[in-house]
């Protein structure tokens, strides 16, 4: 933008008449001092200083006010928050990081817990039973195989957990858009992500450090450890979410907590099953 067109404070994103620093219309900030690497390195410090007091302060209700961002969202007071997409991919990646250290994802498994650990581990245990011989593997490399591409694929489909946990909310209240479930669900499983990254993820360091020393055995289960913590924290955020965000009576809640809770674990296992069979295939196919 040019001098000129701020002294006539022309907005250069809409064209229209804006008053002193932001356009009216658009919300385009039209204070400029200069083309200063001062100035360059202000507008950085800017951007990370706005950056993360909205994403701080949406971690903070996401924890302690289970269903207020969600609300705050639909109502329109957006500006002071982190966006529901956004705030899940930055934990999406958050979680990423710290499971990539172990191998280990509360929305994937290995093909040993597929096989071994898994309402169709019966099922998955025929399916693989011959699949390396058909790929010139052994096993051991098949297994390889199959893990690095079950990380890779985990990566990309945990997006689809978000409609179809947004299909289990519309069961409790169905007076509701299925956009505001949607965005109910998104800030549900950011959350979860969010235990991953800061109790589950310490906890499996733990037992890892433990398995190492020979202090415990049995860590190839990881879902035995960790699932039961995150069925509390979700009982517990479930609750509080459904009765700030439905403005359900305590017991309505309670009762609809515990649905979800069950309809989230049901919905994990399919989850993981249909991730089992599209890598199954994808190897055997591709």
């Amino acid at each position: 933008m040019t001098k000129i067109d701020f002294e006539k404070k022309i907005c250069p994103s809409c064209g229209n008449a804006a008053e002193k620093y932001f356009c009216s219309n658009c919300g385009e900030k039209l204070e400029i001092k200069g083309y200063s690497l001062n100035e360059f390195f202000s507008n950085i410090l800017e951007g990370f200083y706005n950056f993360d007091s909205r994403f701080l302060r949406s971690l903070k209700y996401l924890i302690f006010k289970p269903g207020f961002l969600t609300n705050e969202f639909l109502i329109g007071r957006r500006v002071n928050y982190t966006r529901p997409f956004q705030l899940f991919i930055i934990l999406n990646l958050i979680m990423l990081i710290t499971s990539s250290f172990f191998n280990e994802s509360i929305f994937s498994s290995s093909l040993f817990g597929h096989t071994n650990n898994t309402p169709y581990k019966k099922f998955a245990q025929n399916l693989i039973m011959n699949a390396h011989l058909e790929q010139n593997l052994t096993f051991e490399q098949y297994e390889i195989k199959f893990n690095n591409r079950l990380d890779n694929y985990s990566r990309t489909l945990i997006f689809l957990y978000i409609p179809i946990f947004a299909m289990a909310l519309m069961l409790i209240t169905r007076k509701r858009y299925f956009y505001e479930h949607l965005i109910h669900s998104i800030h549900s499983v950011s959350f979860i992500l969010l235990v991953f990254g800061l109790i589950i993820t310490p906890i499996i360091i733990i037992l890892h450090t433990a398995n190492s020393f020979g202090l415990i055995v049995g860590v190839e289960n990881i879902d035995a450890y960790i699932l039961p913590i995150l069925a509390i924290s979700l009982v517990a955020y479930f609750y509080f979410s459904v009765r700030r965000f439905y403005n359900n009576t305590r017991f309505l809640s309670l009762i609809k907590s515990i649905f979800l809770l069950g309809a989230f674990f049901i919905l994990f296992m399919f989850y993981r099953f249909l991730l089992f069979i599209f890598v199954f295939y994808s190897i055997k196919l591709f």
